[in-house]
């Protein structure tokens, strides 16, 4: 099972929208929740009828800085700040439309066992299927209550950011955990500190997409990631137009991303002329069934700006798995 990830931001979001067909048992979206514009009736609409995972996101600037646009992300704050509030809209999501609900436990917000307890029963009550995420710092402090889990809910060890072969101790802990639960590992593989400049033309070492190899080697039930986009959130200042045009495009069959840049920073958003350009003289290597709908969306468009190939790198991820 493939898990892509995704905040609820519009370039993301189009992505689902857009590839609904792609979607099973086999790949099911997880929405963090930022946002009540893209909340959980229009992830309703858009999965029609089809199982998302829903994890109302919190966050911490130890994390993710001090930059955050919260108008955008007013939703996931208060999520953050009030436990109350987080656990009663976890209570809130309904079981008839294909939602699994996400219980996430990560630095700055753990969850005490006996409410940890208390969160699981209320939501196995009303949901067919449950999931719990936690980082690898708490693996062994949450043990006992893996054994909670039923064979239909998941069980999500998140490494983010870290390099899968870095974790192998906490992968073969993960691994011996005799449970009913599905097992999932997630990863945040393109790291947010890398900024556009950092990529080069060619296929990119720079993402590290070897937890596939991982999950076959141990056998877990499934994968997810961010669909080549950094786990990062809303930030208040923007690129004010510079920075390297950059188009990463996922290659199945390689499990590598070809990565095309125009090295000009100064000619921001319009540097994605050449890119388009350079994308398009090797389509039919990237391209040979000429069914990619990222190939489709470059052609269609002159230019584009950075939420365009946002959603051009998700769709072709999406599509590729």
């Amino acid at each position: 099972m493939y898990i892509p990830i995704l905040k609820t931001r519009s370039s993301e979001m189009n992505a689902i929208k857009e590839l609904n067909y792609c979607f099973s048992d086999s790949i099911i979206p997880m929405f963090e929740v930022i946002n009540q514009k893209f909340g959980l009736d229009v992830i309703k609409e858009i999965m029609n009828g089809k199982k998302a995972f829903i994890d109302l996101f919190k966050f911490s600037i130890n994390k993710y800085g001090n930059r955050i646009d919260l108008s955008k992300a007013e939703y996931s704050w208060r999520l953050s700040e009030e436990n109350n509030f987080y656990i009663n809209e976890l209570k809130k999501i309904k079981n008839d439309v294909g939602f699994i609900p996400v219980i996430s436990i990560k630095k700055d917000f753990e969850i005490k066992s006996v409410d940890l307890y208390s969160i699981i029963n209320n939501l196995q009550s009303k949901h067919n299927s449950i999931a719990l995420r936690i980082t690898d710092d708490y693996l062994e402090q949450y043990n006992d209550i893996f054994s909670k889990l039923r064979h239909n809910d998941y069980l999500m060890l998140d490494i983010g950011e870290q390099n899968p072969d870095s974790k192998f101790i906490e992968i073969d802990e993960f691994s011996e955990l005799e449970i009913q639960s599905q097992k999932v590992i997630l990863n945040s593989p393109r790291l947010k500190e890398q900024k556009n400049g950092d990529y080069s033309n060619g296929i990119t070492n720079n993402i590290d997409t070897s937890l596939v190899n991982i999950i076959e080697e141990y056998g877990f039930d499934g994968y997810g990631d961010y669909m080549g986009l950094k786990d990062c959130m809303p930030e208040n200042q923007g690129s004010r137009g510079i920075g390297n045009a950059l188009a990463l495009l996922y290659d199945y069959k390689i499990n590598k991303f070809h990565c095309f840049i125009n090295e000009d920073k100064n000619k921001g958003m319009t540097g994605y002329r050449e890119v388009k350009k350079e994308i398009l003289e090797v389509e039919n290597e990237l391209n040979p069934d000429m069914d990619c709908p990222a190939f489709a969306k470059i052609k269609s468009i002159n230019c584009g700006n950075w939420s365009t190939w946002h959603n051009i790198t998700a769709e072709r991820y999406i599509h590729q798995i």
